[in-house]
């Protein structure tokens, strides 16, 4: 993991590990710490944090599950939001199903786990916390059943709900719905997306396939800002 300054060529390496994986890296300069997904043994993944106290990556989640896409909620309150699905194994030990990804909070000061967003006829991904009671997600229909090869198509679900390679056909079940997700339940926002952020005032831009579009906050059109096809990954930079 390297750090480095924009528009110059140095770089400050931060953490390496030949056995460690690390990916969906969320940087706080608040809480003066870095969240990434940490791949693990047999399928499964944890939360990672790194902090400036020289003591390189910990897992801050474990079990039997895949736990990923960690996002800190704003204004340095130590709270990291991310997604968690359990995996379902044969007496073997061989993975079979998984349950619905739902959203859960972990809160360092006392170290409780809350779950923000659960349903059992869906996956709620790449959550990205706004307020104490207030974030988007992505949502779609959740599908038990693991084809021939368990991990492949686990592999399959997150490239599909996280980003990094699948495409999404609209109007398919297969497509995720933007929505956003207060203590009243789901707000649907945008359909058909692949990838989106939230601006500092929650203006939303997203991507859907054939192009970039922004809803201003407060507002329900969608304004089309480039003309741009299957991009997978969006971060707004300010």
């Amino acid at each position: 993991m390297f750090a480095q300054v924009p528009g110059s060529r140095e770089e400050q390496q931060l953490f390496h590990g030949a056995d460690t994986r690390l990916s969906e890296l969320d940087f706080s300069v608040a809480d003066e710490a870095l969240a990434c997904t940490v791949a693990g043994e047999r399928g499964t993944s944890a939360i990672g944090v790194l902090s400036d106290d020289g003591k390189g990556v910990r897992t801050v989640t474990e079990g039997d599950v895949i736990d990923r896409a960690p996002r800190w909620t704003p204004g340095g309150r130590a709270e990291i939001v991310y997604a968690s699905a359990g995996i379902g194994r044969t007496k073997a030990g061989r993975a079979v199903s998984r349950s619905p990804f739902a959203l859960h909070r972990l809160r360092f000061s006392d170290n409780s786990v809350e779950v923000l967003m659960a349903d059992a006829r869906y996956d709620y991904a790449a959550g990205i916390p706004i307020s104490q009671n207030s974030l988007y997600a992505l949502r779609r229909s959740y599908t038990r059943s693991l084809r021939a090869s368990p991990f492949g198509r686990l592999s399959s679900v997150f490239r599909s709900l996280f980003g990094g390679g699948a495409s999404v056909e609209p109007g398919t079940d297969d497509t995720s719905e933007l929505v956003r997700i207060t203590p009243k339940g789901s707000q649907l926002v945008a359909r058909d997306v692949l990838a989106f952020d939230i601006t500092a005032n929650e203006d939303v831009v997203y991507s859907n396939g054939a192009g970039i579009f922004r809803i201003a906050a407060q507002q329900t059109t969608p304004e089309l800002l480039f003309a741009l096809e299957d991009v997978e990954q969006l971060v707004i930079y300010w």
